[in-house]
């Protein structure tokens, strides 16, 4: 019981922190696109498509989604080698996961998921600002 409700805890806060980090992002887009309205409104008056101009605010959330996961992968892997084994020794019945596959598809998830919402931000920010024609 006690496991399934720890999954279960660690599922919400992983989705709770995954929503927060996509908030991020999107108002950290949307300020790059408004401190470059001018600019933005230059390329439209001289015939730049909305794909045009999607593009490099794309590729800065991929690049802020990368550089967060990396960051994470880090993170997780240095704090989980010394936690897990504490963990590990204190709880015995819990399950700490140490296989080496498994904790590098886990750091590979980690890696395009935080991409895939670095994405899926900056698309949603500029996509709702280009829209309303700033």
């Amino acid at each position: 019981g006690f496991t399934k409700y720890t999954k279960l805890g660690g599922i919400m806060l992983v989705s709770l922190l995954g929503f927060s980090t996509l908030l991020i992002i999107v108002n950290t887009i949307r300020l790059t696109v408004l401190a470059r309205k001018e600019e933005i409104t230059i390329m439209q008056l001289v015939g730049a498509t909305d794909p045009f101009i999607r593009w490099p605010f794309l590729i800065e959330g991929v690049l802020i989604g990368i550089v967060g996961s990396v960051l994470a992968i880090l993170l997780l892997k240095f704090t989980y080698g010394f936690s897990g084994l504490k963990m590990q020794s204190v709880l015995p019945f819990f399950p700490v996961v140490m296989n080496s596959e498994r904790l590098i598809a886990i750091y590979i998830t980690v890696g395009i998921v935080g991409t895939l919402i670095g994405l899926l931000g900056a698309y949603i920010s500029v996509s709702k600002t280009l829209k309303s024609r700033l």
